[in-house]
């Protein structure tokens, strides 16, 4: 993720529409992680392994991987993005794993500041690439969790929610590791949560297994997967958004595309928050359009 605030359906960094600049200059305090060199470096080897031509297959994206064509059928995304600070400790990315297969993610890394955003790099890296030579959500995040124990970083944990979209069909299968639960908005604006927690968070215990589920989006079903920088955003007088409150605005917002719903909840919680943002705030949303053999 970059420094800026972004949000849209292409390039996002051009067609965003709305601009919170940063109310907290600072790089962030130096932690462990930051001045670990031999750790950083152990997690640098193992990214740059993954990474070679004979593993991931091909060319990996800068920090947000959206898909070339968002136009395509079948599928619309949106994102968005209010850093606490300079850099952001979250991830987002959606990219193809083969024509018919849109892969979805989204992480928080522990920390703030430029530490969680060098660590974000990496882990976000390590998610794409594992998801190219992968059988399943579950296998990528499996073994992303033992790059990262093996990377021996004590303070460095992570969410993630990773889900692949069948086009043809509108199956998501995903795993999450820890993460909040996403949204999902039905045609008719209800919403409801969508899957359940199905392992631990990153980075923890090595040598343990993430579990998986799958559900089906009806055409025009979006899904939105969101940070808990979100749901814990606070007002002046200290009460959270909480589950409930982004409920409601999705509600609220949810005949708007993708893009614009995403940045219709950054603007809420913006002028909720202000200064007070003490958590990074990313928002990834996806509306199936309907099933492609259709």
């Amino acid at each position: 993720m970059s420094t800026p605030f972004y949000s849209g359906a292409r390039n996002i960094y051009t067609t965003g529409a709305y601009h919170r600049p940063s109310v907290d200059g600072r790089s962030g305090v130096a932690t462990n992680l930051w001045t670990d060199v031999d750790a950083l470096a152990r997690l640098a080897d193992i990214t740059r392994t993954v990474e070679s031509p004979a593993a991931a297959g091909g060319d990996v994206a800068g920090d947000a991987w959206l898909p070339d064509n968002l136009e395509s059928p079948g599928v619309e995304i949106g994102s968005a993005e209010l850093p606490a600070r300079v850099v952001s400790g979250d991830f987002h990315a959606a990219f193809r794993l083969s024509e018919d297969t849109l892969a979805l993610t989204i992480g928080d890394i522990s920390g703030k500041g430029v530490p969680a955003g060098v660590l974000r790099a990496f882990t976000a890296s390590m998610v794409r690439s594992v998801s190219s030579f992968s059988a399943s959500p579950e296998d990528v995040l499996s073994r992303v969790n033992a790059m990262i124990c093996g990377a021996r970083l004590e303070a460095l944990y992570a969410t993630i929610f990773l889900g692949w979209l069948d086009l043809p069909t509108g199956r998501l299968r995903y795993a999450n590791a820890g993460h909040p639960r996403p949204f999902r908005i039905a045609p008719d604006r209800s919403v409801r949560p969508f899957g359940e927690v199905t392992g631990p968070i990153l980075g923890i215990l090595d040598n343990v297994s993430f579990g998986a589920g799958e559900e089906w989006l009806e055409s025009g079903e979006a899904i939105v997967l969101y940070t808990d920088g979100v749901t814990e955003a606070r007002n002046a007088a200290g009460r959270f958004i909480g589950p409930r409150g982004l409920s409601l605005l999705l509600e609220r917002h949810a005949r708007k595309s993708a893009g614009s719903l995403c940045a219709a909840i950054a603007e809420a919680i913006d002028a909720r928050a202000g200064s007070l943002l003490h958590d990074d705030v990313t928002l990834l949303a996806a509306r199936f359009r309907g099933a492609l053999s259709a």
